[in-house]
């Protein structure tokens, strides 16, 4: 039996175009699928909203030759790449085999834990409860460049990378009001780059 393999999503199960809400990364999508194809695998895009558990999904997006149907039967997949944003898929506990596991996922969404986790690998970050406290902050910061993400969240949502006298006047999300600000070492070509040597440097958090 030939293995059942996609890539989830969060869109709705409409249409014949899955992917129209990518743009720069189109190419590199059709790729992957065609590669999965030339494995002699179902390739299929999913939807996290038609998933009911257990590796079944009511419904899909079949990629053969190049192209995509529509299709709304049930789907026992064997193996699925999650791209979807937020903690809502994969379930927990769930038997689904998922490339991109909760576990780290979990663990991606929250950037203050990722950085309580894993903190050594990372830029010097502060937490910012409320978006009054940047006041505080900004003493902190000894770069022309800033960086602030919301705690909580995926995909790059919600981000603000300019001028650190800018940044008063960014607008937090109002889904994720508290956000993380990595304290910049070093510049290139506008991506903070810089890494502590120690669990040892100093952590601030300002509520």
């Amino acid at each position: 039996m030939r293995k059942k393999v996609g890539i989830c999503f969060s869109k709705e199960l409409q249409g014949e175009t899955p992917l129209s809400h990518i743009v720069g990364k189109l190419d590199v999508y059709i790729r992957l699928l065609k590669l999965m194809e030339v494995e002699g695998w179902d390739v299929y895009i999913l939807t996290r909203k038609t998933y009911s558990g257990d590796g079944i999904f009511e419904g899909g997006w079949c990629f053969e030759e190049g192209g995509f149907k529509l299709v709304k039967d049930k789907l026992k997949m064997d193996v699925v790449y999650d791209r979807t944003g937020g903690i809502d898929f994969p379930i927990s506990g769930d038997s689904l085999e998922v490339i991109n596991e909760r576990e780290f996922k979990v663990l991606a969404w929250d950037k203050w834990a990722t950085f309580k986790a894993i903190g050594k690998y990372m830029p010097q970050t502060l937490l910012v409860e409320e978006k009054k406290d940047l006041a505080k902050v900004l003493p902190e910061i000894k770069s022309d460049t800033v960086v602030l993400k919301p705690v909580n969240g995926l995909k790059g949502i919600g981000i603000y990378i300019g001028p650190k006298e800018g940044a008063t006047g960014f607008e937090f999300s109002k889904k994720y009001p508290r956000y993380v600000w990595p304290i910049s070492k070093v510049m290139i070509k506008g991506v903070i780059s810089y890494f502590s040597n120690s669990r040892d440097n100093k952590r601030e958090v300002f509520s």
